[in-house]
């Protein structure tokens, strides 16, 4: 069974739909709302543990009752807790506007995920020694992700960096990740160039063993020392996107950490990701095994 850390976000989300999203200092009406689980960091560890990896989330939750819930869910989903500290802050929480295409906007209050700082993490470094993958994000203090990366290099467990939401990165989180997955948009931040195969293929110079640049309903962009491979998305018909990238992430961590080929756990990763876009909410989009196709069913 594949192990994976994930170091990352715990939040609520607070989900309107609506039949379009608002412009700027426009009022949209909205036809259902939603309150639920979410946070990158949570969402890929719930994917990755339904996906059957032992999965141990690094978090922080506020003590308060959406804390209380999380630890909760958390446990139910067969996630390690141990290492989510609780805060004095509030639980982080999401507010978001989806459309009646599936697309969505997203704004997030951080609360406690702010609180999981490099003195938090610390006990958590046997948990990354044993794992064979260190999964993480940018909801979350980037120090913080930089000393458990630091520590992965060490001990010689492989680090997946979901860059996401974007923030200006220093020089050394390059040599410590071996995987990068940006969307096209956090790639043209990163790069500074707008053309995805050339984007990537800068970011990768700087260190990553591979940049896989995901572009939603066209696919992924693989870049590798060897070069640069297209791969398109699974068939879906899109409900919910949300949480579609957090489930592509969920679905290569766990394949890569399997073993599998870098073509094999991104195709995984695509089949994660299509099925979580034929649900509403992020939650009830994040498959076990069973709801994907068969290994004979993939090669067909």
């Amino acid at each position: 069974m594949a192990k994976i850390v994930v170091l990352g976000s715990y939040n609520i989300d607070i989900t309107v739909f609506s039949d379009a999203l608002p412009r700027a200092g426009e009022t949209v009406l909205g036809s259902t709302l939603i309150k639920s689980p979410g946070g990158k960091g949570s969402n890929q560890a719930i994917a990755a543990s339904r996906l059957g990896a032992d999965v141990t989330f690094v978090a922080a939750v506020g003590n308060d009752d959406f804390g209380d819930q999380a630890l909760d869910l958390l446990e139910q989903e067969r996630v390690n807790t141990n290492h989510v500290i609780r805060s004095e802050s509030p639980t982080g929480t999401a507010l978001i506007v989806v459309d009646r295409h599936g697309e969505n906007q997203i704004a997030v209050a951080s609360g406690a995920n702010e609180d999981l700082t490099v003195d938090a993490l610390e006990r958590a470094y046997d948990a990354i020694a044993e794992a064979d993958m260190l999964l993480g994000q940018l909801e979350t203090p980037l120090a913080t992700f930089l000393a458990a990366a630091r520590w992965a290099r060490e001990v010689s467990t492989e680090v997946l960096l979901n860059p996401a939401p974007f923030c200006p990165l220093p020089d050394e989180v390059w040599k410590l990740v071996d995987y990068m997955t940006p969307n096209q948009h956090e790639l043209a931040k990163l790069a500074r160039h707008t053309d995805v195969e050339a984007g990537a293929k800068l970011l990768q110079q700087r260190g990553p063993t591979a940049v896989v640049v995901t572009r939603g309903g066209d696919g992924s962009t693989v870049v590798t020392s060897a070069g640069a491979t297209d791969y398109p998305a699974a068939q879906a018909e899109a409900v919910d996107t949300t949480g579609a990238g957090d489930a592509f992430n969920a679905g290569l961590a766990v394949a890569l950490a399997e073993g599998k080929s870098l073509e094999q756990a991104v195709r995984f990763g695509a089949e994660v990701g299509a099925y979580a876009v034929t649900r509403s909410g992020v939650l009830d989009g994040l498959p076990k095994l069973a709801d994907l196709p068969s290994p004979e069913q993939r090669s067909t």
